[in-house]
């Protein structure tokens, strides 16, 4: 699967002068399951490349990656954050030994830390950014992607780090690609994971009739829409020009 650089976003994000207001983020979790940041960085970016208003992320967990949708998205912005309701799962047992080794005990893990921390980091945002996030406690598999908003909205940007086993995540990702609209980006987390690699073939599966692309450096793959592709494309030959001349 072809690849794109993060430097590609935050030059366009520089060529558009988009780079001069603050990234605001809390600091990265040391815990597992958050994302890192140079990938807080790119989500940030695209944010403001694409000027985000509709948003839906598939994955609240602790909220952090919610925290950073909201503070760094427009003020009119709406942000839908999907993830399991308690019900479903009232008691979530693992082996605590293969949390690391094992994707579906990572899952567990996931899954009963985020009953128990709930969204942490949504609580921590101030009133003008809490106020973006409209959390949906249900199963995305069993959640119509295409009636969250009133046709004929479509959402900007999905970001997909819900379950990692390929069910899931081919659920998610198909419903998303079946329900974007012309300028809809996808982003998924954890792809080229050793952990979770069934997300991985959920992505390359559809690479072959999409064009998604992996971000080099992080465990992020994109889907992008036309007019978003011919500018990467235009941006990577700038940039190839560029670097012959120095």
């Amino acid at each position: 699967m072809e690849s794109v650089k993060p430097k590609a976003f935050f030059q366009l994000c520089e060529d558009r002068e988009l780079s001069k207001n603050p990234v605001l983020t809390f600091l990265p979790p040391s815990q597992i399951g958050s994302i890192r940041s140079i990938e807080a960085a790119v989500i940030v970016a695209l944010l403001r490349l694409i000027d985000a208003r509709l948003i839906l992320e598939i994955g609240t967990y602790k909220g952090f990656t919610t925290s950073i949708l909201a503070m760094n998205s427009h003020p009119d912005a709406l942000i839908y954050s999907v993830d399991l309701p308690r019900k479903s799962f009232p008691s979530v047992t693992f082996n605590v030994n293969e949390v690391l080794v094992d994707g579906n005990t990572n899952d567990k893990f996931l899954i009963e830390e985020q009953f128990k921390d709930e969204e942490v980091y949504c609580k921590l945002l101030d009133p003008e950014y809490y106020c973006k996030i409209r959390l949906l406690k249900v199963d995305s598999t069993k959640l119509d992607f295409g009636k969250i908003l009133a046709s004929p909205q479509f959402f900007d940007l999905i970001f997909i780090d819900g379950g990692h086993d390929y069910k899931t995540a081919f659920s998610d990702s198909s419903k998303a690609l079946l329900t974007k609209g012309k300028q809809t980006v996808i982003l998924w987390h954890d792809y080229d994971s050793s952990l979770h690699t069934e997300v991985s073939r959920v992505v390359e599966d559809l690479s072959a009739q999409y064009p998604i692309y992996a971000i080099a450096g992080t465990s992020f793959a994109i889907f992008l829409p036309e007019y978003l592709c011919n500018t990467f494309k235009n941006s990577s030959s700038d940039g190839a020009k560029d670097e012959r001349r120095t």
